[in-house]
């Protein structure tokens, strides 16, 4: 997960991977939350394949570098 996550950001120039979760599914949370992803909100009765499911939207946004001078 780490070494996907540093490519894209790195290598691909994307400024944000983010992932949808079920919440139930803690392993799968912790596993992004240590490759340093953010939860940034819950997706209420989101579709989920042919169920509806709570989710949750977890994100790593690359560091923004802003010079004001």
């Amino acid at each position: 997960m780490g070494n996907v996550t540093e490519f894209g950001i790195n290598k691909l120039g994307l400024m944000r991977i983010q992932g949808l979760v079920r919440e139930e599914n803690k392993a799968s949370i912790r596993v992004l939350e240590k490759n340093g992803y953010i939860q940034e909100g819950l997706l209420h009765y989101y579709p989920f394949g042919r169920e509806f499911h709570d989710v949750g939207i977890l994100a790593k946004i690359k560091s923004l570098k802003i010079d004001l001078e």
